[in-house]
C-alpha cells in the first residue's frame, strides 16, 4: 500500500497520463531519428495528488508500507481522534482574537479558522493536553475536496455541492459546520460569536496553536 508522505492517507490520485506518454512516443516515431528518443516520455516519473491534504509530487515520493505499518498508523490516528473528540464541535479564540472550531471528519481531526468571509480548514497533526492548556499542531489543508464554503465563481466538482441550495456549505462543509453556525456566520463574524456564546459553544481552556509549514508551501 502506498500513502501520502504528508498526511499518511491512501486517497491518492495519479495525475499524469500513460496514454499521453504513448501518444508522445508515437509522434516521435514519425520525425527523423525519432525512434532513438521515442522512449524519453516513459522516463519521467508519474505524478500524484492527495485528495485528503492536497499534497502533490512524484509517485516515487509515496510511502510504501505493509499491513503491520498500516495498523500502527491506524492506531496513531485513532488516538489522535480520541484526544480531539474531547473538544469536538467547540470554538475558541487565540491570543490574536482569531476564531476557530475543532471538528472531526472521517479522515482527520481538524481546526476550522474564520478568515474574513471564509472558513479555512487545517488538519490537526498533534494534540497534547497540559493541565488547563491544550497544545495543537496544525497544517493548512489545500485539498479542493475539503472546501467548506462554495461560492458562485468556484470551479467545483459537482458532487461537492449540497442539494440544499439555501446553504453555501459544501458536502464536506456540512460535516464540520452545522446549519445554525452557517446561518449565524452568513450574517457576519459578530453574529456568529453571539450565537456561540449564547449556546455555550466556546471553550474555557487555553488553546496554543502551532502552525507547521508543508513542504509544498515553499
Amino acid at each position: 500500500m502506498k500513502l501520502c508522505p504528508e498526511c499518511k492517507s491512501d486517497n491518492i490520485e495519479r495525475t499524469s497520463s500513460t496514454g499521453l506518454r504513448v501518444f508522445a512516443c508515437i509522434v516521435l516515431l514519425f520525425i527523423p531519428y525519432g525512434f532513438i528518443i521515442c522512449w524519453v516520455p516513459f522516463v519521467f516519473s508519474h505524478t500524484f495528488t492527495c485528495k485528503n491534504c492536497g499534497n502533490t509530487g512524484k509517485e516515487n515520493e509515496l510511502i510504501q508500507i505493509d499491513w503491520r505499518e498500516r495498523e500502527q498508523i491506524s492506531e496513531e490516528f485513532k488516538k489522535l481522534q480520541e484526544k480531539a473528540s474531547i473538544f469536538s464541535n467547540k470554538w475558541f479564540k487565540d491570543f490574536d482574537g482569531n476564531l476557530y472550531k475543532i471538528a472531526l471528519s472521517k479522515t482527520q481531526p481538524m481546526v476550522i479558522k474564520v478568515e474574513n468571509k471564509a472558513l479555512i480548514p487545517y488538519r490537526i497533526t498533534d494534540l497534547e493536553i497540559e493541565g488547563q492548556r491544550v497544545r495543537i499542531n496544525i497544517k493548512k489543508n489545500k485539498s479542493p475536496y475539503k472546501k467548506i464554503l462554495l461560492t458562485y465563481y468556484d470551479v467545483e466538482i459537482q458532487d461537492q455541492k449540497k442539494e440544499n441550495n439555501e446553504s453555501n456549505l459544501s458536502k464536506f462543509g456540512s460535516t464540520v459546520i452545522d446549519v445554525d453556525e452557517d446561518h449565524a456566520f452568513s450574517n457576519g463574524v459578530e453574529k456568529l460569536e453571539e450565537y456561540l456564546n449564547a449556546n455555550d459553544k466556546m471553550l474555557d481552556v487555553e488553546i496554543q496553536l502551532q502552525l507547521e509549514i508543508e513542504k509544498f508551501d515553499s
